[in-house]
């Protein structure tokens, strides 16, 4: 069984811009990518109509061609490139973009290593207690 975690986000101007949904599963469950792909769109379908969802995609969901059943319109894929190589990830991001998908990072470290994302992303998830200090006070003071 799975559940969906419905966590709006706000503008500056306290208007909500997206939701961000996380599925949440029983620990001894198989990751199911059809599974995940109809709990998604269920939730879609309990947002507004105009709104978008930020939805964070393993490796294995996104190249599941049941991915493709979610709404580009309506779906940004975040991406953590921690947890996967780019040599698999950014093939894969590419044919999605072609397919109409939009991307974030999730949980973004500046690094070197993540220019090359850059491309291919709408949007940049940050994390400021994941942040070195130096950084957080930045994240900090642009929010």
């Amino acid at each position: 069984m799975q559940f969906v975690v419905r966590q709006p986000v706000f503008d500056d101007h306290d208007v909500v811009q997206y939701y961000e949904l996380a599925i949440e599963k029983l620990a001894d469950e198989d990751f199911d990518a059809a599974a995940n792909v109809a709990t998604i769109a269920a939730a879609l379908q309990r947002i507004p109509p105009q709104s978008k969802a930020i939805v964070l995609c393993s490796l294995p969901l996104l190249t599941s061609e049941t991915l493709t059943q979610l709404p580009p319109a309506r779906t940004i894929l975040a991406v953590n490139p921690c947890e996967t190589d780019a040599p698999r990830l950014l093939p894969v991001m590419a044919a999605l973009r072609k397919r109409g998908y939009s991307f974030e990072l999730a949980d973004f470290q500046p690094d070197a290593g993540m220019e090359q994302y850059f491309g291919l992303t709408e949007m940049v998830g940050i994390n400021p207690d994941a942040c070195r200090p130096e950084v957080r006070r930045h994240v900090l003071a642009v929010n």
